[in-house]
């Protein structure tokens, strides 16, 4: 048997990354993109006290309390990522327009509007598809310089960072949005590469990668672990007595009774054909027995087949001196317990 590289676990992990710590991290991080738009109204509000227009000041005040409201709402659990993404477009769109409404009566454009349009033209590239932004960036940029120019003293060098602004932003966004999708299709081939395609479990690959994982850490002080390989008892049988279908069915629902049985902290994988392994990292005797007459009760994966039972070999992982032999040992366990009469679990051959 061939195992991966030694210290190779990249397939095993990105399997075990866990879409709802993506979700939380996505959250935090338009959370914080709102925060900082807080910071900033703050920070004009400071800037232009005692200067601008009371109706100005109440406005930016408004804008502050419906930043922090909007980010409380972010940080809810029930908000989704992409609720949390709408939520911040309309954090920035909504005061800006109230604002931008006001512009052509202002004498003077001042740093707040520049500041928003800029803001507005991020958020557009991080909340919207990529080719409305675009649209959508380019418009607004376009109106927001026809407005600038049409001030008594307009501000041409402003003007001009704006529209470096814009392509600069674009033209990251555009660059994200395709690493992200190439990220996200390695992701899917990896993770397709690492996954049997009828249980849904790690397969074989991935299995033994995550031996390798757990060998070596043993064998340098880490943590020991118990090795399984579970075979279904009769599996022909039901194959030629209900078809392959049901077969298939078996093989499904045993995969997900094991993962319940077992719990979280185990790592269950089609091994192949009807043959499962089971990995415990940092079990061994007396817990390992106790894992193990989580097994003893028969299957019942489908209701129209018979009980389904296992044969299974166990061992330890300081029982071996080589990753290949330790799998061996477990492996002849298994033949003994169907030597012995099946529906058992064999820890000495």
């Amino acid at each position: 048997m061939k195992f991966a590289p030694k210290g190779y676990s990249g397939g095993v992990e990105l399997l075990r990354t866990r879409p709802r710590d993506l979700e939380e991290a996505r959250r935090w991080a338009y959370a914080g993109l709102g925060l900082l738009f807080a910071v900033l109204e703050l920070l004009i509000l400071y800037h232009d006290r005692g200067v601008a227009h009371p109706g100005e000041t109440a406005l930016g005040a408004a804008a502050l309390l419906l930043t922090l409201g909007l980010v409380g709402l972010m940080l809810s659990p029930k908000v989704t990522p992409r609720r949390a993404e709408r939520l911040l477009a309309v954090l920035v769109i909504f005061p800006t327009l109230l604002e931008l409404m006001a512009l052509p009566r202002t004498a003077e454009l001042g740093l707040r509007a520049y500041l928003n349009c800029a803001l507005l033209i991020v958020v557009w590239f991080g909340t919207v598809p990529l080719r409305l932004a675009w649209w959508v960036s380019g418009t607004w940029t376009l109106l927001f310089a026809l407005l600038v120019l049409s001030q008594p003293a307009p501000a041409p060098d402003a003007l001009a960072y704006l529209v470096c602004l814009l392509f600069v932003v674009g033209a990251m966004a555009s660059y994200s949005r395709q690493a992200s999708l190439t990220s996200q299709q390695a992701h899917q081939l990896h993770a397709q590469a690492h996954t049997d395609q009828l249980t849904g479990l790690p397969n074989r690959r991935a299995l033994e990668d995550r031996l390798r994982v757990l060998w070596e850490g043993a064998r340098t002080g880490g943590p020991p672990f118990t090795l399984m390989i579970a075979d279904i008892d009769h599996f022909k049988q039901v194959n030629d007595r209900y078809g392959h279908g049901a077969g298939d069915q078996t093989l499904r629902g045993v995969g997900e009774e094991l993962r319940s049985r077992l719990g979280p902290g185990a790592w269950v994988g089609r091994w192949g054909g009807e043959e499962f392994m089971i990995l415990l990292p940092g079990v061994q005797a007396p817990e390992a027995y106790r894992q193990g007459e989580r097994l003893e009760p028969a299957f019942l994966p489908v209701p129209q087949l018979p009980p389904v039972t296992l044969s299974v070999g166990a061992a330890f992982s300081n029982e071996q001196r080589h990753l290949d032999e330790l799998v061996a040992l477990a492996d002849r366990r298994m033949y003994a317990a169907k030597a012995a009469g099946r529906h058992q679990i064999r820890w000495e051959e």
